[in-house]
């Protein structure tokens, strides 16, 4: 397969992802560099209701002092997840709605090269930032452990936390690239993707707290995301696959939907 838009996806991308990359690392090393300060602030986060550590996904993820428990509330909880949504939903909306409100698009397929190669290509784009810029949070926290900040931490569960947060990353990328493919509009994907990562996440804090809901946590892709406690007891391998799933479902629905529909007029 001719892999031009592929390649031609990371010149144009460079500079941007360039960007988020250095955010990224700026965002993991700050992490670093404040944990032996305050660990023991986080140590009595222990004593917090337990209601409220479930709400914020806390519970069973050991002493909150340690190394697992730190990452798990500041970084694997919050910033990550949404550094690596809001990543994934730029790209995906990016790689159909936007390029067509440009006119990008109209002046690509006017080349002999069908939209199923187009969205394949884009699509493996994604993937692959999306990679990348998790690659550059997880070299930005162990840029620490030769200087012993995490001391307990294993090394694996981080990786396996780190490749948990690249499915949530592509789930929601994916998302953002169906619903670009069916609707043509940037504001009107970003929007829906928004809402989509804001409602699960609160239906799946709110299922761990109030049990006429907690059904519910298993519609949301941030149950499988931090469920199994990838720090400390490694990845869950089945949770894995619901956003895998999703990706996957959401690749398929691009295709059908952008191969059936009209191009829109560039804006």
């Amino acid at each position: 397969m001719n892999m031009t838009l592929f390649r031609r996806s990371f010149k144009k991308r460079r500079r941007s992802l360039a960007w988020w990359a250095v955010g990224m690392l700026l965002l993991a090393i700050m992490y670093t560099a404040l944990y032996p300060s305050i660990k023991d602030v986080y140590s009595q986060m222990d004593q917090f209701p337990e209601d409220i550590l479930k709400a914020f996904g806390l519970e069973g993820i050991g002493d909150l002092g340690t190394a697992s428990g730190y990452l798990q509330v500041e970084l694997f909880s919050f910033m990550g997840p949404i550094v690596v949504i809001a990543f994934g939903a730029v790209l995906g909306v990016g790689a159909i709605a936007s390029s067509e409100c440009s006119g990008e698009m109209e002046l690509l397929l006017a080349n002999p090269i069908s939209r199923t190669t187009v969205v394949v290509q884009r699509f493996l784009a994604m993937l692959a930032f999306i990679v990348l810029l998790s690659g550059v949070l997880w070299f930005g926290l162990v840029v620490g452990t030769p200087f012993d900040v995490w001391p307990g931490l294993n090394q694996w569960n981080l990786i396996e936390a780190v490749l948990s947060l690249i499915f949530l990353g592509w789930a929601f990328g994916s998302l953002a690239l169906a619903l670009s493919a069916i609707t043509g509009s940037s504001g009107l994907s970003y929007a829906i993707v928004v809402a989509i990562a804001l409602t699960t996440f609160i239906l799946n804090s709110f299922s761990q707290i109030i049990p006429d809901l907690e059904g519910m946590k298993w519609v949301s892709p941030f149950y499988y995301y931090t469920g199994s406690n990838p720090l400390t007891d490694g990845l869950n391998w089945w949770h894995a696959l619901v956003p895998l799933g999703i990706t996957v479902t959401a690749f398929a629905i691009s295709l059908f939907a952008f191969n059936r529909r009209d191009l829109k007029s560039p804006d």
